[in-house]
């Protein structure tokens, strides 16, 4: 079984108003127990309120090509196809950006849509103190360092762990 991990990191909290500026995606072997592919990509929009918090400089993101975005996207559309389920640390908050109508560009992400499992809610973790834990701390409780937070690739690394 092949699992697509996503994370996003958004300019707010508003799907409707704001915009996603970075996707992380890990296409991950569960039987195997491995990473096949993992990437991660800034995305064009014209600010980041929420800079603060992801910092990731406003100032870049209209410099990002569009052109350049869409080999992403078709990249991302290829592994969905390839996967059994999308994953995600809050998914319903991820699963929001990628229904097309905020972001058309990302309007069927698979040729199927994914059933997508949450691991803030679908799972429970060896080492896990409490349901509805943030991935930070899940992830030092099972001993996995943190380096850097509201990353979208570092949090997708998170939620592979391989303990």
């Amino acid at each position: 079984m092949k699992v697509l991990i996503i994370d996003t990191e958004t300019t707010g909290l508003d799907a409707k108003r704001d915009w996603v500026i970075e996707i992380g995606a890990v296409l991950y072997s569960v039987t195997h127990r491995t990473t096949l592919f993992q990437f991660s990509t800034l995305l064009n929009a014209p600010d980041n309120a929420a800079e603060h918090i992801n910092r990731i400089p406003a100032a870049v993101l209209p410099e990002i090509c569009i052109n350049t975005q869409q080999i992403f996207i078709d990249t991302l559309q290829q592994l969905a196809q390839a996967a059994d389920y999308a994953i995600a640390h809050n998914a319903a908050f991820d699963e929001q950006w990628f229904d097309g109508s905020h972001l058309p560009i990302l309007n069927n992400i698979a040729a199927e849509p994914l059933k997508w499992l949450c691991t803030l809610e679908d799972f429970t973790f060896p080492q896990q103190t409490r349901q509805g834990e943030n991935l930070v701390s899940l992830a030092l409780n099972h001993g996995i360092g943190v380096s850097s937070t509201h990353r979208a690739l570092t949090d997708c690394r998170f939620v592979r762990s391989d303990g």
